[in-house]
């Protein structure tokens, strides 16, 4: 669960929050960081009160945050209890790369008449620092959504962005348990050929760059893990 600072506000320096945000906005990140790390586990019962003591805030932002998860199906509420995080079988696992890409595929086509040649850059350089020897699995994952997170921002949809974060943690807490994985290899000669068709402002090379990557991991649900 996360430090509360002096002042008594949440400490999220681990889950990009943003002063400009809501209230409600930045515990619901903070809520969907913690199920997506597995610190919140499936079928863990989620307490308001306990939440708001724990966060350092009052109970009506975090209301509003889980109603917004349960809104979102991460999660369910139990009457008298809580929210219960939502375990994710495999209909739900093959249910999040279909969201995934829908919304993904749009969103590099989009992005693909829009990224500046600073961002071409910075996406060649987050795909070309391959894992070293003392990185973590869950690293090199936050390496690889923060690639997919920017492709999206340069597609300049707040909606679309918000919608993805869900669809992200989801992707994450498959990662937990060996679903939807592919070898550090696939995932960095897949992203290079997303980015070198952004990089030739092909709308549909990129769209179908994302769509081939997204369906390799999707096809690796029920196959082995990575290795």
């Amino acid at each position: 669960m996360s430090r509360r600072t002096s002042a008594g506000a949440l400490d999220g320096r681990s889950t990009r929050l943003s002063r400009d945000l809501p209230l409600s906005e930045t515990v619901r990140q903070r809520i969907l960081a913690s199920i997506r790390s597995g610190e919140f586990a499936e079928h863990q019962v989620l307490n308001t009160a306990r939440l708001a003591e724990e966060y350092g805030v009052s109970r009506t932002p975090v209301r509003e945050a889980l109603v917004a998860l349960e809104q979102a199906n991460v999660l369910t509420v139990v009457p008298y209890r809580g929210y219960l995080v939502r375990p994710m079988s495999l209909t739900d696992a093959k249910d999040v790369y279909f969201m995934r890409e829908l919304i993904e595929t749009a969103a590099a086509a989009r992005a693909a008449t829009r990224l500046n040649e600073q961002q071409l850059q910075e996406l060649e350089q987050l795909s070309q620092q391959g894992p070293s020897e003392d990185m973590t699995s869950n690293a090199f994952d936050e390496r690889s959504y923060e690639l997919h997170r920017r492709i999206a921002r340069a597609a300049a949809s707040p909606r679309l962005l918000a919608a993805l974060e869900i669809l992200f943690s989801d992707s994450q807490r498959l990662n937990l348990v060996g679903a939807g994985l592919a070898s550090w290899q696939q995932i960095t000669h897949d992203h290079d050929e997303i980015i070198a068709a952004l990089r030739e402002r092909d709308p549909e090379k990129a769209q179908i760059a994302m769509r081939d990557h997204l369906r390799a991991l999707s096809d690796g649900i029920s196959g082995p893990s990575r290795t």
